[in-house]
């Protein structure tokens, strides 16, 4: 691949994202697995149309045509469930909207919000039914899948301190549980399976995990928040690799908040401290970043949790109260359209 070659997906990257840049870090250009890579932004799940009481009212605008409002405060967490559907975990106005994206419909969206809510951090939906951890109840509830109501707890030996984002890979429940340090493993059943980590500063230790996910490869990736740095870990626990450090710079953490694996297992930290989200190789090289401060399109105010479904990454942009959606595309081509 000749030099031109290599610039060319970065060139087009910026005239068709207007988002990222190559980071002087980086140890090679946009491409991953051997595939020229592209990332578009297709506008927002959720608009700002007015404001009320504090808290936005939004429309369901890219992939629904505004078809119907839902009101939105602060989105903390994401989930796309078995159906297709986005969960938008909402810590503000304490509920859990389900979304429809396929298309205006009979019931484009949904409300589960029950009087136990405090807080809620952290969304998910496996076999069980909807997980929602609750920060400021100390709790993880579980709600039913179709009905949204109450139907128990998740239980974790010693309790939980500070649940917050969650994730489901087929097998395991992970939630990441911030005020001990540490990660809870259920399984598809809600029943608690073990822990990973503890409190400190070395391999397989945590300070303030925040999020949790799998990659494609089946190991447990954690976002270590305040050590400043992602975590992995074996499918039996055992920690496995570790990159980061704490500096504002392009390839360093100012107070990450979510994570997540594409299709071609490229790893995106969503970086709150400068807002912006970056895109990291399995081995720690930084490959682009994109967003910065503001209110514009594909702009942040504290991004938080990623969520990624197919070739769509879902990122929780919590003081612009809405929820921006990109396409990610493993290869180039001129029928692609943003």
């Amino acid at each position: 691949m000749n030099v031109t070659r290599r610039l060319f997906p970065l060139l087009l990257l910026a005239l068709l994202a207007g988002c990222a840049t190559l980071g002087e870090r980086a140890e090679r250009p946009l491409v991953a697995a051997g595939t020229d890579t592209l990332l578009l932004h297709e506008g927002d799940l959720l608009t700002l149309i007015r404001r009320d009481g504090g808290a936005g009212i939004r429309t369901l605008r890219a992939l629904t045509g505004g078809c119907d409002l839902a009101a939105v405060g602060r989105p903390s967490d994401l989930d796309v469930d078995a159906d297709g559907r986005v969960l938008v975990c909402d810590g503000d106005l304490s509920q859990v909207l389900r979304l429809s994206v396929d298309g205006c419909s009979p019931r484009p969206y949904e409300v589960f919000q029950i009087p136990e809510f405090a807080t809620p951090t952290g969304v998910e939906s496996f076999p069980a039914g909807i997980a929602v951890a609750d920060a400021g109840r100390a709790k993880v509830f579980l709600l039913g899948q179709s009905s949204g109501l109450l139907k128990g707890e998740l239980a974790a030996p010693d309790g939980w301190k500070r649940p917050g984002q969650m994730h489901w890979d087929g097998e395991f429940l992970y939630v990441a549980d911030a005020g001990r340090h540490l990660v809870q493993v259920f399984d598809g059943a809600g029943r608690w399976l073990r822990t990973v980590g503890s409190e400190g500063t070395g391999p397989g230790q945590f300070l303030h995990p925040v999020a949790v996910c799998t990659s494609p490869d089946g190991r447990l990736w954690v976002l270590d928040a305040l050590n400043h740095r992602v975590q992995a870990f074996t499918r039996d626990g055992r920690p496995d690799a570790a990159f980061g450090v704490y500096d504002h710079a392009p390839g360093g953490f100012m107070f990450p908040k979510g994570l997540a694996f594409d299709t071609d297992g490229n790893l995106y930290v969503s970086d709150a401290g400068v807002n912006r989200v970056q895109v990291f190789s399995q081995g720690g090289a930084l490959l682009y970043w994109f967003g910065s401060t503001g209110r514009s399109d594909e702009d942040f105010l504290l991004p938080s949790a990623i969520c990624a479904e197919g070739n769509r990454l879902y990122i929780a942009d919590q003081y612009n109260r809405r929820v921006q959606v990109y396409r990610y595309l493993p290869y180039l081509s001129a029928e692609v359209t943003p």
